[in-house]
């Protein structure tokens, strides 16, 4: 670049030269005046041109020194990214134009851009970054659809910035990015494209025991197998689910009751777009109780199957006294009773 300045400073001083020149030898005004015209065009020319390639530099050093300030991706970030075996598509969801967003959440925006772009060159072309803007209420509705976290509601605008990521592994979503959480972001959002770039693993279905966890849940809950009936334990697992149940069902209306109230709060204020978030955000909240609703059910079938077992392998105490005696060890039982008698009609025969 600094001989290229250097060649066309020389062509411009060549110029300027011949003008001065040009203007000593004795012409007619008419080409005098035209040779200067078109002197003056050309030396024109080249500065503009001169001036163009030293703006051109200033930018890229700006640049260079903007990206400087961008955190550096960590090594192990680089490793993951630089070994995906398959493509990923990063979609990016931005939504910041009102002017009610304070300026700190566009300045993440951007560090968020630069973020991407540089994991996508250490992607080796696996990383696919895919830019939606949200601003109009369509656009708005597709984010939150995407499962995307609209915020600064109570400022009286929905404001946008997520990221979903996409691959043959399956789906993974930030609903919300959060500059509080920023020295964490490009871990996270390298495990999800980790686990997205993953084929799914196809496993066999075994009669496999229940787990060291769901054993010890159960013992916790109900006690030894040994010192406690069947039926007491069904009870005191089915007890433990009801009041789980209750903890969740007050958890969920908790949330659903400030929903409403926001929700109120945007309809005064005669605010569409808010309230068609707030909407979107009541089904997502719905649909995210019945999904934790329908696992307490799960999880206390798995614990009384998990009982069962316990009790078909537990030592039998009748009446809390010592262990009883298997029934081919001898002793008063109806198995005895039968040998005795078809040995007895053996003899008499």
């Amino acid at each position: 670049m600094d001989r290229g300045w250097s060649r066309l400073y020389s062509s411009v001083m060549d110029v300027h030269s011949l003008q001065g020149a040009g203007s000593d030898a004795p012409r007619g005004d008419g080409a005098l005046n035209g040779s200067r015209g078109r002197g003056l065009w050309v030396l024109s020319f080249l500065l503009g041109c001169l001036v163009g390639a030293i703006l051109f530099q200033a930018f890229q050093r700006i640049q260079s020194q903007s990206a400087r300030h961008v955190n550096p991706l960590a090594t192990p970030a680089r490793e993951v990214l630089a070994s995906l075996g398959q493509s990923v598509a990063v979609h990016l969801y931005t939504g910041l134009g009102d002017h009610s967003v304070p300026q700190q959440d566009r300045n993440f925006a951007q560090r968020v851009e630069a973020l991407l772009l540089a994991m996508e060159q250490h992607a080796k072309g696996r990383l696919v970054i895919v830019r939606h803007k949200v601003a109009t209420p369509e656009e708005q509705s597709a984010a939150v659809d995407a499962g995307l976290q609209p915020f600064h509601l109570d400022k009286g605008a929905a404001a946008f910035l997520g990221i979903v990521v996409e691959g043959p592994g399956g789906r993974k979503t930030l609903a919300r990015l959060d500059p509080v959480w920023e020295p964490a972001l490009q871990f996270d959002l390298v495990r999800a494209i980790a686990e997205v770039a993953r084929l799914p693993a196809v496993h066999s279905l075994t009669s496999e025991s229940p787990d060291e966890a769901a054993i010890s849940e159960v013992r916790q809950l109900v006690g030894e197998p040994n010192a406690v009936t069947m039926e007491e334990g069904a009870d005191r697992l089915r007890q433990a689910a009801v009041e789980a149940f209750r903890q969740a069902a007050q958890g969920f209306q908790a949330r659903q009751q400030d929903l409403q109230r926001r929700f109120r709060e945007a309809e005064a204020r005669a605010d569409l777009v808010t309230q068609r978030a707030l909407l979107d955000e009541l089904r997502r909240l719905q649909v995210e109780q019945a999904t934790e609703l329908q696992r307490l059910a799960d999880r206390l079938q798995t614990q009384l199957q998990v009982w069962q077992q316990l009790k078909a392998n537990a030592p039998v105490r009748p009446n809390g006294g010592e262990q009883a005696s298997p029934p081919d060890a001898g002793g008063d039982s109806p198995l005895s009773h039968i040998e005795a008698e078809n040995k007895g009609r053996l003899e008499a025969r």
